[in-house]
């Protein structure tokens, strides 16, 4: 893929309104990249999925969570399956010069659908102020608004992270 087209999609979400549903034609799209038998088709759409979680305008961030959130429970009729399945993404050639390929792209696969769902670009989510409550007397400033699921789900984030090598 390269860059300057991945930039101009992704330069998209800094121009149009968040109250534009941007992502349900982009999900679909890229899903059936996605689904194809080639192992570099699917690297390639789960890149530009990653690039638009990671630098797509942070307005739209809730809106993408929740799209991919909602095609991954919704069955795909074309293929029969859910989108974003696995086992589906996984399917295809399996020859012995692909395999190493094969085994990163299941590994990078589960790390960007997982940052997707989970978390906007810059991580808002855990770097959110913490919200004030009057009533109750001011917490000191190291206080955040960490909540114990964002934890776990940045270990596990972490953790699918590291597992992308070849």
């Amino acid at each position: 893929v390269k860059g300057k087209h991945v930039e101009r999609l992704v330069s998209v979400t800094y121009q149009i309104s968040p109250r534009y549903d941007i992502y349900d034609a982009v999900l679909r799209k890229l899903w059936g990249k996605m689904a194809e038998k080639d192992w570099r088709t699917k690297v390639k759409a789960l890149y530009i999925l990653h690039r638009f979680s990671a630098d797509g305008a942070p307005e739209h961030a809730a809106a993408l969570k929740a799209r991919l959130r909602e095609l991954r429970r919704t069955r795909d009729p074309k293929r029969k399956d859910k989108y974003f399945n696995s086992k589906q993404l996984l399917a295809g050639e399996s020859k012995p010069e692909n395999m190493k390929f094969r085994a990163f792209m299941s590994r990078y696969a589960h790390y960007v659908i997982l940052r997707a769902q989970c978390f906007g670009g810059v991580f808002d989510e855990i770097s959110a102020e913490p919200k004030v409550d009057k009533k109750k007397p001011l917490k000191p400033i190291t206080n955040t608004a960490l909540r114990g699921e964002h934890l776990e789900a940045a270990v596990l984030l972490f953790k699918a992270g590291l597992a992308c090598q070849l």
